[in-house]
Parts: C-alpha cells; sequence; structure tokens
C-alpha cells in the first residue's frame, strides 16, 4: 500500500540508496535471525544456511539460479479471507446455516508470479540491500494473474487482519539475506610447456604468446573449494571496537559527533572443505 505511512519513500530508479524517506520495514534489519533448524546451521556474524535475495550473479546474466527463493516459498502459505466469510470466520453467534466445511482460505505462491516482480527489479539494475525488503514484495497466489492485480485481490480479501498479512514474511525473513559469506569456488588450473627453448630474443618473443600447436599442457587441476568469510566473536580486538575505531565520524544537526564505525576490518577467511574432480 503505496499510502500506507510506513511505506517509505523510494528512488525510481535506484540510485545509491534505494530510499529517501526508508520504510517501517526496516527496523527489522536491527535483528539478526540464525538459523537453527533442522539443526545449528548459522555461527556468529554469518549467513551460513540463508538464501540471497540477490539470485541474479552479474555479469552473467544469463544464468538463472532462483532455485533457493523456490524453495524458501515452496511451504509458505498465507490466509485470505473474503468479506462473504464473515459469519463464518470466528462468528460470536454461528448462524444456523454454517457450513458443515468451511473453504481452506491458505494460498499457496505461484513462483513464476511472484518472482516476475524480482526479475524487473534487476532488469532496472536495482538490488536488495536488505533482507527485509522481502515485504516490498507481492506473494502472488496461482488465481491471480500478475502482481498488478494484487491491490484488487486484497479488496475482495479484506477480512483479513495485518497480521495475517505479515506472518508469511515473518516466515521468510530469517531465510534470507543479501550479505552471503560462504562460497563455492570452482578452480581449473593447468600449467603450460611452450615447446620451445628461452633464451634468446627471437624465442622470448615466441614465449608472450600461446602457440596452440607447438604448446603442451603438462598438468591440469579441477575442483571446488568452500570459502567463509567470518568475524571470529572472540577477537581481542573486536571486544574494544567501540574505543579503538579510529573512522570517519558523523556530525548530526545538533553537532554531536559519532564515530561510523564498521567491522569489515576484523572479517577473515577460513576454508572450510576442497574437493578434487576427477577427470
Amino acid at each position: 500500500d503505496t499510502t500506507h505511512p510506513g511505506f517509505g519513500t523510494p528512488k525510481v530508479p535506484a540510485a545509491g540508496a534505494s530510499y529517501t524517506l526508508p520504510p517501517d520495514h526496516l527496523i527489522a534489519d536491527l535483528f539478526w535471525m540464525p538459523v537453527v533448524e533442522p539443526y545449528a546451521i548459522s555461527q556468529p556474524f554469518s549467513t551460513s544456511g540463508k538464501l540471497n535475495l540477490n539470485y541474479r550473479i552479474a555479469p552473467f546474466t544469463y544464468i538463472t539460479r532462483s532455485t533457493g527463493m523456490h524453495a524458501a516459498m515452496k511451504s509458505t502459505r498465507f490466509l485470505a479471507l473474503q468479506l462473504s466469510d464473515g459469519p463464518f470466520y470466528k462468528p460470536i453467534d454461528p448462524p444456523q446455516s454454517t457450513p458443515a466445511t468451511i473453504q481452506n482460505r491458505r494460498r499457496s505462491i505461484d513462483m513464476t508470479k511472484t518472482l516476475a516482480d524480482f526479475e524487473a527489479k534487476f532488469n532496472r539494475h536495482d538490488l536488495f540491500r536488505s533482507a527485509s525488503q522481502i515485504c516490498e514484495m507481492n506473494l502472488v497466489p496461482p488465481e491471480v494473474s500478475s502482481s498488478a492485480d494484487m491491490v484488487a485481490f486484497w479488496n475482495t480479501n479484506k477480512l483479513t487482519g495485518d497480521n495475517m498479512r505479515e506472518k508469511p514474511y515473518v516466515d521468510l525473513y530469517p531465510r534470507l539475506t543479501t550479505k552471503s559469506n560462504t562460497y563455492t569456488v570452482h578452480v581449473w588450473a593447468e600449467t603450460l610447456s611452450q615447446g620451445i627453448p628461452k633464451g634468446t630474443a627471437a624465442s622470448d618473443a615466441l614465449w608472450a604468446q600461446w602457440n596452440e600447436q607447438k604448446g603442451q599442457v603438462t598438468a591440469q587441476y579441477r575442483g571446488s573449494t568452500l570459502i567463509e568469510r567470518y568475524i571470529d566473536p572472540q577477537d581481542p580486538a573486536l571486544a574494544k571496537f567501540d574505543e579503538t575505531y579510529n573512522g570517519p565520524t558523523v556530525v548530526d544537526g545538533s553537532g554531536n559527533v559519532t564515530k561510523a564505525g564498521t567491522l569489515d576490518p576484523f572479517y577473515k577467511f577460513r576454508v572450510l572443505s576442497t574437493k578434487r574432480f576427477d577427470r
């Protein structure tokens, strides 16, 4: 609802920040939700186990890897109650004509129609800057043609409370991130021999360019490595972060000076696993 006071004022197209006035859902960005089911996946300052909303890879935009979003929303259902359900939904005095079975009003999510808005966002060179921006995306049920028809859909289902409209986003938010820190790096490395001696001006000039006819591949390695970007919560320097950070300062309208700290210098990298592929 663009008229809601908590909607914020977005920039269209986005340039730098997404908003001139931030929406109220960004308050959720202050709370980090760990992934604890089916087991404790996430470590401190880690997003392992979460799915990145920015699933399009730049510059490889021809690769579609929205499988993760399909997985996150596959089991998600949301309630939509029509006005005609009023006499039968939590009635104080049930009418005598109450049907024996009330129709199931829980909708599934049509992923093709829902992700169309994601694709449109990427196509205008925008991206998700916070996982809470999932709240800006319509979850389109199968019976609705497209996201553009969701206003009419909710006008037909006005009996649905705000808590029920927000519930699917509550379920999705802890599963999502925009800051992945676990990466699988695929490697294909080769050692090459030019097949010509080196030492003269003429041969050195030939060495500067690969010759497919004379050169040979003497060895190769193919495999993958799982790398994690992490912060050690036991790092002594981190405990003194507020005292020692000497970064830029921010001055508010009253002249108060505060440090605009960042945790970036505390991130480290570690190799979680390495796998070599057979030929």
